[in-house]
């Protein structure tokens, strides 16, 4: 409170808003306290451990607010209501969770603000807050600011897109903006603009992790390192490959988002490195003498900009201090089989020093819109597109619905993931392509 106090009155926020300081941190600590009490990690969802760490991230949120654009106690509100639903709801699995969680934030925002927003209400139209609505506008000078339309929410992810396509010379993923995608997009833009944060995403392979992880960072202005892991890559490779990110971060000061994928770990010794980056913010060992060396030699010029001494410690400190702000971790992993619950369980960090964002499955409309998309590339005939999409829909569908059966009748376990349904398409355009490529040559 007294922290949440300070931030309000050094950047003059309105008296109402400043007199809601109190409002804001006990409604915060009453919904934490309510998450933790009825939320309780299972083997299922092993990632259902809250501490205060997750309630230093809501407060972290809501020290992004701006003084022009939080100028009442509903504004403040709907803030707050953004920033637990991050942190809280995001990692949540399942139907009854969400909806649990949806009504004691409802009843917690009546009870302190006495406001009254139905959970049904909250679920239907949910509270959005983003700072890229003004396409040309640095990064660093963007403004926080809710969102009132999602066709225009869509629209400037389109541009972004766009953008993005134009300024590469490699051929981009084809994005799909259904509902779903452009709320996992908004997240991890969010994660991306708080100086030191992580993020961990949780779905099946094909949900669109990456690429929803590619565009945000175009969208925040952040660099993007992959991993490319080959066979014999090793844990030198690995350092290399993260002494990459850091020069990015700390030498020349830019964010720098580092993606990991769950098929990446191919060596526990990268978790211990990984959990090093997520709790302390260094990796030990790291740098050699000489290259450190090297590197504190051209960090000088900097450092004395920001008034720092030549020391050798206060340039290292210098140059870890940016690190931990301006890198940030991105874990892509599915939560199938075994090793996710193990690594959580392992390694706690994971969970405790990211902010979790658990992809469903896509839903119908999501299905049907990507059959579209990727059907329309091969100029398929107009009335046909809207049926031939539908099909595939309808074949997905069918061969998900016997999943539960086979796995009753054998014990076993198989996945019908999103990546299945972009490969039967894919390979159902191919034929297509073929086809035609050849009716066009026997005439």
């Amino acid at each position: 409170q007294v922290q949440l106090g300070s931030f309000l009155l050094r950047h003059n926020f309105l008296a109402e808003i400043q007199k809601c300081c109190s409002l804001l941190s006990s409604c915060a600590i009453a919904i934490y306290y309510r998450t933790c009490h009825s939320m309780r990690p299972t083997p299922a969802k092993c990632h259902y451990t809250f501490n205060l760490r997750d309630l230093f991230k809501v407060l972290q949120g809501l020290f992004q607010a701006n003084e022009s654009v939080i100028i009442t106690k509903d504004l403040a509100a709907q803030l707050l209501v953004h920033e637990t639903t991050r942190i809280f709801h995001d990692r949540l699995v399942d139907a009854g969770d969400r909806e649990n969680f949806y009504q004691y934030l409802s009843e917690e925002i009546l009870n302190y603000f006495k406001i009254s927003w139905p959970a049904g209400k909250l679920m239907k139209d949910p509270v959005e807050f983003v700072d890229f609505l003004d396409l040309d506008s640095a990064a660093k000078s963007r403004v926080y600011r809710p969102v009132t339309s999602h066709k225009q929410l869509v629209s400037k992810l389109d541009e972004y897109r766009m953008k993005m396509r134009m300024s590469s010379a490699i051929a981009g993923d084809t994005y799909v903006f259904f509902m779903e995608a452009v709320q996992h997009m908004t997240r991890a833009t969010r994660v991306f603009r708080q100086p030191g944060s992580h993020m961990m995403m949780v779905g099946l392979d094909g949900t669109g992790k990456s690429s929803i992880a590619a565009l945000s960072c175009y969208i925040s202005g952040c660099k993007l390192f992959r991993l490319l892991v080959t066979q014999g890559y090793s844990h030198a490779e690995f350092r290399e490959d993260v002494k990459k990110v850091y020069k990015e971060a700390g030498l020349r000061g830019q964010s720098a988002v580092l993606l990991i994928r769950g098929s990446d770990i191919i060596q526990d010794s990268f978790l211990e490195d990984i959990t090093c980056i997520l709790n302390l913010g260094e990796v030990p060992d790291l740098f050699d003498k000489d290259e450190l060396d090297g590197l504190l030699v051209e960090l000088k010029a900097e450092a004395a900009e920001a008034n720092m001494s030549d020391s050798p410690q206060s340039l290292l400190d210098f140059f870890l201090q940016r690190v931990r702000c301006n890198l940030h971790l991105v874990l892509a992993v599915s939560p199938a089989g075994q090793s996710f619950r193990q690594r959580c369980r392992t390694h706690p960090s994971l969970v405790n020093c990211c902010t979790i964002d658990w992809y469903d499955g896509w839903p119908q409309e999501a299905l049907l819109s990507v059959a579209d998309t990727f059907i329309t590339q091969q100029d398929v005939v107009h009335e046909n597109k809207g049926h031939i999409a539908a099909v595939c829909v309808a074949i997905h569908n069918s061969v998900s619905s016997k999943v539960t059966q086979y796995q009753e009748e054998t014990r076993r376990r198989y996945y019908v993931t999103p990546q299945t349904y972009l490969s039967f398409i894919d390979t159902f355009t191919h034929i297509l392509h073929t086809k035609k490529q050849k009716l066009m040559e026997d005439r």
